[in-house]
């Protein structure tokens, strides 16, 4: 149970790396959604941002590929002979 509000309390108890990931997307929208209202220019820049996390997500995730031994896979190696 992620989210519980106990009768005894106004605002919600949050437990679990889901609702707080959640919750920090969410404020995140938040604030960007004001930073654009205040200042309509910041929606390019917030777009570019987004554009560049992808992008660098991506580049992580071939690095980690990159990282892995070559042996998970069932084939015999090159050097192997029969």
């Amino acid at each position: 149970m992620d989210f519980w509000r106990p009768s005894y309390r106004r605002d919600a108890v949050v437990d679990g790396k889901y609702s707080i990931k959640a919750s920090q997307a969410k404020l995140s929208h938040a604030l960007e959604a004001a930073v654009i209202k205040a200042y309509p220019p910041a929606k390019e820049l917030l777009e570019q941002r987004a554009k560049l996390q992808q992008e660098l997500t991506s580049i992580r995730m071939a690095e980690r590929q990159a990282m892995k031994p070559a042996a998970t896979t069932n084939e015999p190696a090159a050097t192997e002979r029969k």
